[in-house]
């Protein structure tokens, strides 16, 4: 099934949404792996698992726990860890 990430700050130059292939019974958690491989799909030489690991999914709405089950179309947001000053 297929779903969709919005993506904003760090993950940006990747693009401004990327589509996601995932087996059914995927979880949030999941996305952690399929989310950096689809980046490093685009761009070899990305490898920073960390920001992945410390990124959050979420819908228009709510931040998901890793536990929440995908659903066909979803449509997400991946939200990088920031700062500012």
């Amino acid at each position: 099934m297929n779903i969709t990430i919005q993506c904003f700050g760090a993950f940006r130059p990747f693009g401004e949404a990327l589509s996601l292939s995932v087996s059914h019974g995927a979880t949030v958690a999941d996305l952690h792996g399929l989310f950096l491989k689809k980046l490093k799909e685009i761009d070899p030489s990305f490898d920073n698992p960390i920001l992945i690991d410390n990124s959050r999914f979420a819908t228009e709405t709510t931040l998901l726990a890793s536990s929440i089950l995908l659903e066909e179309g979803m449509q997400l947001a991946v939200i990088p860890p920031v700062s500012g000053g």
